[in-house]
């Protein structure tokens, strides 16, 4: 094989704080069904979210030292990011140590409640995650203090019902007892190790 040919084909944003700006864009997933281009904007302390061309369609997230606008995101430092087959986004919070989970219009899947993330160095605890990607229903994370990878069964179908997670016989909406967690939204997420 020869090795690929190079040369720009396009590209978007300066530096700033308005709409379509960037401070520090750190990840970048690719939705494949709904052509979006989904880009965590760390100093910004947002999400951005463009179509394949580059128009803005909308953003999540705000700084969490300020008072909540009306969107139900906040980031401290949203580094990671990625898609599953659903369209639902999740995004690694390093100084959070968590993972978020937001539907396809940056909707955090039960707001109320965000699911409990051990500190720590035992299996499916995580310390400064810093990037996730998902392939083939498994979720990896980098949980980069711990100088591992965490990897998460995710169930995802469409309009689909959680399962029991925690074995009591019950659908469970959040399982608090452990992280990875289930969750409601438009689609059903569920990941337990």
């Amino acid at each position: 094989c020869a090795p690929p040919t190079w040369r720009v084909a396009g590209g978007w944003g300066l530096v700033g704080r308005g709409v379509g700006q960037f401070e520090s864009p750190q990840a970048i997933a690719l939705d494949t069904t709904l052509n979006h281009v989904i880009v965590t904007d760390v100093d910004n302390f947002r999400v951005q979210v463009f179509d394949t061309t580059g128009i803005m369609q909308f953003k999540f997230g705000y700084r969490i030292m300020y008072l909540p606008t009306s969107e139900v995101a906040w980031f401290a430092r949203s580094e990671g990011v990625a898609v599953d087959s659903c369209s639902n986004i999740y995004i690694s919070d390093a100084l959070m140590g968590t993972i978020r989970v937001f539907d396809s219009l940056g909707r955090e899947l039960d707001p109320a409640h965000a699911p409990s993330v051990g500190y720590g160095t035992d299996p499916g605890d995580l310390r400064v995650p810093c990037d996730v990607t998902i392939d083939a229903g498994r979720l990896y994370v980098a949980s980069t203090n711990n100088g591992a990878i965490e990897v998460y069964d995710v169930l995802c179908t469409n309009g689909g019902v959680a399962g029991d997670v925690d074995g009591d016989g019950d659908v469970d909406l959040f399982d608090f007892a452990s992280f990875p967690s289930c969750t409601l939204g438009c689609s059903s997420i569920c990941m337990n190790m």
